[in-house]
């Protein structure tokens, strides 16, 4: 287990990932670079919301994985798909998301594609997710949404 700690400074073009091994408390720190289309992994689902309304369905953008690495991605629409997880039955949008740029053979190897899905109706949640648990060379997995409420809003709230 590990402590992170993230900052990321985009008018300066820098960021730090800063680690902490729970048991041994040995820190370690590494400096990456920024740019405005660099994303962190939490912040993916909320921007792939925007891919349907892009150009040609189609968005590039840096990836910032939890443990520094870069990695350039190509995401696009890449169909419509009735989904069933254990929160019900939705229609879809798929998204497919690949590594890009020079190193674009040596990405696939240790970041395999990812797939994701979300709810054509509003408010566009997401509902399935596969790729890879933690970044690079991690484990691959599928999550599945397995419960989702909507508060009902009137008019005179």
């Amino acid at each position: 287990m590990q402590v992170e700690q993230r900052e990321f400074d985009y008018g300066e073009g820098v960021g730090q990932v800063i680690t902490r091994d729970f048991h041994t408390g040995e820190m370690a720190s590494k400096t990456i670079q920024l740019t405005p289309a660099s994303i962190p992994t939490e912040v993916l689902p909320a921007f792939l919301r925007l891919l349907p309304d892009s150009a040609d369905h189609r968005m590039q953008f840096a990836l910032v994985l939890r443990d520094g690495s870069v990695v350039r991605i190509h995401a696009k629409e890449v169909g419509r798909e009735q989904v069933a997880v254990p929160a019900g039955t939705s229609d879809c949008i798929k998204a497919e998301l690949v590594p890009a740029g020079i190193n674009k053979f040596l990405a696939h190897l240790v970041l395999p594609r990812i797939y994701m899905w979300r709810t054509e109706a509003p408010p566009h949640f997401w509902v399935k997710y596969q790729g890879p648990d933690g970044g690079q060379l991690s484990r691959e997995i599928v999550r599945k949404l397995a419960h989702y409420e909507s508060a009902q809003v009137t008019a005179s709230d």
